[in-house]
């Protein structure tokens, strides 16, 4: 890659040559005249080998520089210039300064040497000349001996390539870039672990490279694409210079993927409720395709898919089931089949999908009557029509109507088959027992319709039963010891039109003086006494609005109420107190009474029943329904206050509030509250000493906060 030679020369010569120029011949070890004539000291020769150089260096050993008629050292040899040329160069031209300064010298170790960059070609001659600067007078003389030289660097270099991806089954161009003229290149291409060599020292910058599929497809059954790898190797003379590569992506065109030779669809209805119908239903079918396909150039099939209204299933090699078609009329199914490398090919077939709706009921109409089908009251006879709808499914579906009654405590008996659209009477009915009537409709897949009918019993403006324990009022009594009305009716009561309030409706019971019980479980009680009744509830230790509580008569029949507390405006309920309880359910002497009266005077008052309690008379002029409790324990801080915040739903006025302290120093001074609002107040407590009033820290305080 680069020469280091030490071209010698042939020792001392004495005498001198006079003036006159000399010729460019090897003339190492001469000796000549520096005077104005004199235009070269020495001339060295030297051939590079087949890589060339960008840059060399030398060293002149043995060198003398005296001055002429006298055996005097000159010491100024760093004056001498070079040059680099080739044999048909003039080194006349070089005369003078025109060459390149010496760079390192020194006369006592008698040498000098120098350096240039310059691109030298590969296996040329060239010359080192080397002369005295214009500046040198004619009384001196030079003595040059040997010289090492050494080049560095490569003049040329391997040739780079240019390509572009390209697919299987075509052709891709290379095209070869050369630094110098008279190279050659070996050009080869790998890929899929296979080689070729394109072509062997060749001058050609362009070629060509047709990779074909049958030949590269079974060596990547697996991928869409390879890397090739394109390489080329240049060559100068005999010298290698080096190898460039590049590589490109070589794909398989869409035409290699599997070729489909049949796709078959079928309805499958296996395990739906449509099992047993041929025809594709909606919600239920799904498509079922089987594909024969075969794979090219080495790959293999490695599953399939079906499409149908956008939604994808993934199946095995040859068989795929669809998701359940949630639409109706005409599809497309796509099959795609896919091999190992990726690649894919599809095949649609069109399918229809018959719609399907529930059945459905219309014109339903069912009441007692009298055996020729009329309208009885007192009937013993059931007379039943009604109109079934299905989905037709291609003429594949059938419908099943029935109907079946029972009593209000029994279970339906046997279905009997109706006509859709055409009226039945059926016998069987007592006049004096209340019934439920259904009729029901079902089709091919399953699937059903319901409508119920309320039977009534016969009208009666009173009626005991058999045994006299029982009463009901516009019908047969059908229960023992129950008073019974109509589902349609209500029992009201009131002190005058205006004020009357539904105390309870048609299907509540009641026994007693006055008993009536709700479905959903919560009950009332109330006796003619009018005696004072009570709310007793324990209260917890955090803020709380009362969620239930339980209201009292003098003979202790509690019931449980609603979350809000209600003045119903007449004397069956005048009083409400609430007493503050604890876990077992004594009351506590230090509690609150709270005493909401519905006197002459329609005021409310409030009662602390603790030690120094706060006491609040609320004169309201009035008391509306819908009246809320919230209450709760808080103790003071340092300062002797402490900030209550309602939680839950705030009030939409400001409550009446009551304190009362649970301290049992005889020197308690009070708990007050203030700033009340909507969402909360501020309770102060006092300790009083002598004369002296300071705030009392750590008390607990029980509240209560009233209004709407």
């Amino acid at each position: 890659m680069a020469i280091n030679v030490t071209i010698n020369g042939s020792g001392g010569i004495t005498g001198w040559s006079g003036t006159t120029a000399r010729p460019g011949e090897d003339i190492v070890g001469t000796t000549y005249d520096a005077s104005a004539g004199a235009v070269c000291v020495c001339r060295y020769k030297f051939t590079t080998d087949g890589y060339g150089a960008t840059g060399m260096s030398f060293r002149l050993n043995n060198v003398r520089c005296t001055v002429r008629g006298s055996s005097s050292s000159d010491d100024s040899i760093g004056r001498m210039r070079f040059a680099i040329g080739r044999a048909a160069d003039t080194y006349v031209g070089y005369k003078g300064n025109k060459g390149y300064a010496i760079t390192t010298y020194s006369y006592a170790d008698k040498y000098a040497s120098g350096s240039l960059s310059v691109k030298l070609l590969p296996d040329t001659v060239y010359y080192l000349w080397v002369f005295p600067a214009s500046n040198f007078s004619g009384t001196t003389r030079f003595n040059l001996g040997s010289c090492t030289l050494k080049t560095t660097g490569v003049y040329g270099t391997a040739s780079s390539i240019s390509a572009s991806d390209g697919v299987f089954g075509g052709a891709i161009p290379i095209t070869l870039s050369n630094s110098v003229s008279g190279v050659t290149n070996t050009v080869t291409v790998r890929c899929g672990g296979i080689t070729r060599t394109l072509a062997a020292r060749s001058a050609a910058s362009n070629f060509s490279w047709s990779p074909s599929l049958s030949e590269y497809g079974p060596a990547i059954p697996n991928a869409k694409s390879a890397q090739a790898t394109i390489t080329a190797t240049t060559f100068y003379g005999g010298a290698e210079w080096g190898s460039r590569s590049k590589t490109v992506t070589v794909s398989f065109p869409a035409a290699a993927g599997p070729e489909i030779s049949e796709v078959l669809l079928s309805c499958d209805n296996s395990g739906t409720a449509a099992e047993g119908l041929s025809v594709y239903v909606q919600g239920h079918s799904k498509a079922r395709a089987s594909v024969t396909a075969a794979a090219k150039y080495g790959a293999s099939i490695s599953g399939c898919a079906l499409t149908v209204g956008g939604v994808t299933v993934s199946g095995g090699a040859s068989v795929v089931t669809s998701a359940p078609l949630s639409v109706s009329g005409s599809l497309t199914a796509t099959v795609t089949v896919t091999d190992s490398r990726g690649l894919s090919s599809s095949v649609s077939r069109s399918f229809t999908v018959a719609p399907y709706t529930r059945p459905g009921l219309t014109g339903v109409s069912v009441y007692r009557c009298a055996p020729d089908g009329s309208a009885a009251e007192d009937g013993i006879c059931l007379r039943a029509l009604a109109t079934g709808s299905i989905a037709d499914l291609e003429g594949q579906n059938s419908m099943t109507l029935t109907v079946a009654w029972k009593t209000a405590a029994g279970s339906y008996g046997a279905e009997t088959p109706l006509q859709s659209g055409a009226v039945s009477v059926l016998s069987g009915l007592d006049p004096d027992r209340s019934y439920t009537a259904r009729i029901t409709l079902t089709d091919a897949l399953g699937n059903s319709a319901a409508a119920t009918v309320a039977i009534p019993t016969r009208k009666w403006a009173m009626k005991f039963n058999a045994a006299a324990t029982a009463v009901a009022f516009g019908k047969a009594p059908e229960a023992d010891k129950v008073l019974e009305i109509p589902g349609d009716w209500s029992i009201r009561r009131g002190l005058s039109p205006s004020e009357e309030h539904a105390l309870f409706s048609g299907g509540d019971t009641m026994t007693g003086d006055l008993y009536i019980a709700k479905e959903s479980g919560s009950e009332f009680r109330a006796r003619s006494t009018g005696v004072k009744s009570q709310i007793g509830q324990t209260i917890p230790a955090s803020n709380k609005t009362l969620g239930s509580f339980t209201v009292e008569d003098s003979t202790g029949e509690a019931c449980a109420y609603d979350n809000v507390v209600k003045t119903p405006g007449d004397s069956l309920i005048r009083t409400f107190r609430l007493t503050r309880k604890n876990a077992g359910g004594t009351t506590v002497s230090n509690g609150f009474s709270l005493e909401i009266s519905r006197n002459e005077a329609s005021a409310v008052s409030f009662q602390g029943g603790g030690k120094n309690a706060w006491r609040s008379a609320l004169g309201i002029a009035g008391m509306a329904d819908g009246l809320k409790i919230k209450y709760g324990k808080s103790t003071t801080g340092s300062d002797g206050t402490v900030g209550v915040t309602f939680t839950g739903t705030a009030f939409s006025s400001t409550p009446f509030i009551v304190c009362s302290e649970q301290g049992s120093s005889d020197n308690m001074f009070n708990a007050r509250p203030y700033n009340p609002s909507t969402t909360g107040f501020t309770i102060k407590c006092r300790r009083l000493s002598g004369t002296t009033v300071s705030a009392a820290a750590s008390i607990p305080v029980n509240w209560i906060a009233v209004g709407t």
